[in-house]
């Protein structure tokens, strides 16, 4: 999942007609509250929970790949919204290296964003 124009609108359940695709789904147990939600918010708020709870603990796997899934889309986010060029946005959603498209794209327009103050 990647930060595009479109994502903050993916449910859980779209999410899961696309792995059904390719994994059953039958013994999995999804609470019917969430299939409404929408994932892009989840992943956030999981994120923050962690993050809270593991203040002096390692973290587990599973954690971390949420961190990380997190981390990204914030990044891509934030780059997604700095950048005001509409074409390049459509062009871009669905190329497959989109979050090195995405970065070049950032720095070459923010160059100054590169360093930290």
């Amino acid at each position: 999942m990647h930060y595009k124009s479109e994502t903050k609108k993916i449910l859980v359940k779209d999410l899961i007609k696309v792995y059904e695709k390719f994994i059953s789904f039958s013994s999995l147990k999804i609470k019917k509250s969430v299939l409404n939600k929408k994932v892009f918010f989840l992943i956030i708020q999981q994120a923050d929970q962690i993050l809270k709870s593991n203040k002096n603990s390692q973290i587990k796997l599973e954690n971390k790949i949420v961190l990380s899934i997190a981390s990204r889309l914030k990044a891509e986010e934030f780059m997604f919204n700095k950048i005001k060029d509409q074409k390049f946005k459509r062009i871009i959603e669905n190329k497959r290296n989109y979050s090195a498209v995405l970065l070049n794209k950032f720095i070459q327009e923010f160059p100054d964003q590169r360093k930290r103050k």
